[in-house]
């Protein structure tokens, strides 16, 4: 029987990339003959021939090609993301908001042809134009943190089988090229622009600034806030509890440097970053609306049932309708007291953060009720005046999104904590800045407050107090004496060349709202003290909440169910630019 021969026309995308692989592969050999073969040779001939087309083929491509045993994986990414040249400049313009209150911007430069992102989740692949582009593409890393305050790769997704987001090599991050920024501001308007290469006016980003001043090649943020590994030391992995009810600004200090010197919680600079990153991807000010995160999952229900040494909770069909599978609960009772509030020992006593594994109908004594089965080993015994709460997510909960963007299954439900360039976010819980100590200070005769936070570079330097090491904003903050311990919203962030990782709030009220300007508020009481910087949102605070919330109102000890520590990336340790 003679044999047929099938042939199956290769597409057009297919034959670019063969033929760019082919070019590689004659220039190396060329090259080879040459007698100029090297790192910097092979690097240059990718960088003539990467795009952001083929990006994620070319980086599996060139890896394998240069890891020879001669380079770390740290220095090897630092090559990798140096080749990525770019003279692309990517942008948004917003109005001011004494000009108009809007939240929408418009695109400039080249995100103008892009356009604006949509969020993926678990299910649908949604629109990302900047995903792949030189200056946004990201890949997944497990680090520590050197002596000299250095990120050190230990393993890379893509590349390398030891890669694993449960972090067993080491703490999960998304490493990033270093990017450079710059502000205009006419009056009128204001311009946020974003590229990879230097250029008059433009200033780095403060995490892309190492120590010794020098920049970056990469830049890695936490992808995770923060959980506790097996040795018990704090970390950014998936698959973990968050740290909450007993972290808070001075607390984590310790628990962090169990870890090493150079560790500390999260940075006002990844706050920072997620902001830059949501304005320039989807070309609004505020993000909820957008990617809402955990704002609205606030359900707490008694049981409908009694039941013995048992890991569920039986609910009616009503109430169990309020929760959702893989999120955390506490399970327990008021005890002595009348206080529900998370935070009261008793309502966590049968059951403390534990997820969700299920919910099933079920039928007991002829009725049918619905089962919230959770993941524990310890059986329970409930009664009808057993309370199940909802609780802030643990980490990887946004693991199954389909991008770097999105939440699991709806990002504007207000349930669900969302990725924003991979790093989950707003998980129902605020989180602690680690590098920035707070002082709100009171006029009486002027009657005005002013907020004045203040930094720290380096995380072996952050204290229990502000000292000689931190660096205040240019760009305080005075409004009105508040009459009542309240929230504000915000109209405008004032961002400084000088000092870009703060973000103060520059307008308060005079018509700032849900729904404009940043769409979220900072909490202000109404005395003067040194307060901690917490971020973000808890599970009820609702259309308060956003990346740019901030609650001013707690002293540095303070600490809370509503308050996680968050984990540490380049932001820990940097430098001060020369310019």
């Amino acid at each position: 029987m003679a044999m047929k021969l099938v042939n199956h026309p290769a597409t057009e995308e297919t034959l670019q990339k063969v033929a760019a692989a082919l070019e590689v592969a004659n220039s190396l050999k060329a090259a080879e003959l040459a007698g100029t073969t090297g790192a910097a040779i092979y690097d240059s001939f990718y960088a003539s021939s990467v795009t952001p087309e083929n990006i994620d083929d070319m980086f599996v491509s060139w890896w394998h090609g240069a890891e020879d045993g001669n380079y770390t994986k740290t220095q090897l990414l630092s090559r990798w993301f140096n080749l990525l040249q770019s003279d692309k400049t990517f942008g948004v313009k917003f109005y001011n908001f004494a000009t108009s209150q809007t939240s929408e911007g418009e695109f400039v430069e080249a995100s103008k042809e892009l356009g604006a992102t949509t969020p993926s989740t678990n299910t649908v692949i949604g629109k990302d134009p900047y995903r792949k582009q030189f200056a946004f593409w990201t890949v997944e890393c497990e680090y520590e943190i050197d002596t000299n305050g250095e990120i050190e790769i230990k393993s890379v997704d893509k590349v390398d089988g030891l890669f694993t987001r449960a972090g067993t090599n080491g703490m999960v991050g998304v490493a990033q090229k270093s990017a450079w920024m710059s502000l205009v501001d006419d009056g009128v308007n204001w311009w946020k622009y974003y590229r990879t290469s230097r250029k008059a006016g433009y200033f780095p980003l403060p995490e892309c600034v190492a120590p010794d001043g020098s920049i970056r090649a990469f830049m890695v943020h936490a992808k995770y806030l923060a959980g506790k590994d097996a040795s018990g030391k704090p970390t950014s992995a998936s698959g973990l509890a968050p740290l909450n009810f007993t972290w808070s600004h001075n607390s984590q200090i310790a628990e962090w440097r169990k870890r090493g010197a150079n560790y500390a919680g999260i940075s006002i600079c990844d706050i920072a970053f997620r902001i830059h990153m949501f304005q320039l991807k989807y070309g609004k000010k505020g993000n909820s609306g957008v990617l809402e995160g955990c704002t609205n999952y606030n359900v707490q229900v008694k049981a409908a049932k009694a039941e013995t040494g048992v890991t569920r909770v039986l609910l009616t069909e009503t109430n169990a309708a309020s929760f959702l599978v893989g999120s955390s609960v506490i399970v327990g009772d008021v005890g002595s007291g009348t206080s529900t509030d998370r935070g009261t020992a008793s309502m966590y006593k049968l059951a403390k953060n534990v997820r969700i594994k299920s919910i099933n109908s079920v039928t007991v004594e002829g009725t049918v009720y619905k089962a919230v089965n959770l993941e524990t080993d310890t059986p329970f015994d409930t009664t009808t005046d057993t309370y199940i709460s909802t609780m802030p997510w643990w980490s990887g909960s946004c693991d199954d999104v389909q991008g770097v963007d999105g939440s699991p299954t709806s990002c504007t439900n207000g349930k669900e904590p969302f990725i924003i360039q991979g790093l989950e976010s707003q998980p129902g819980a605020y989180v602690i800045v680690a590098d920035i100590i707070d002082t709100l200070s009171v006029d009486t005769d002027a009657n005005t407050m002013t907020i004045a936070p203040a930094t720290v570079r380096l995380a072996k330097n952050i204290a229990q107090s502000k000292s000689a090491n931190y660096i205040d904003t240019d760009k305080p903050l005075t409004v009105p004496k508040p009459a009542n311990w309240n929230w504000h919203y915000i109209g405008d962030l004032a961002i400084s060349k000088a000092h870009p990782e703060f973000t103060t709030p520059s307008v308060i009220d005079n018509g700032a709202s849900s729904g404009n300007g940043y769409k979220s508020a900072v909490d202000l009481p109404t005395s003067g003290g040194v307060c901690e910087w917490l971020s973000w949102c808890n599970l009820f605070v609702g259309s308060l909440c956003g990346l740019a919330c901030a609650v001013l109102s707690y002293g540095l000890g303070y600490a809370s169910w509503s308050i996680l520590a968050g984990a540490p990336g380049s932001a820990a340790n940097r430098g001060e630019w020369a310019g």
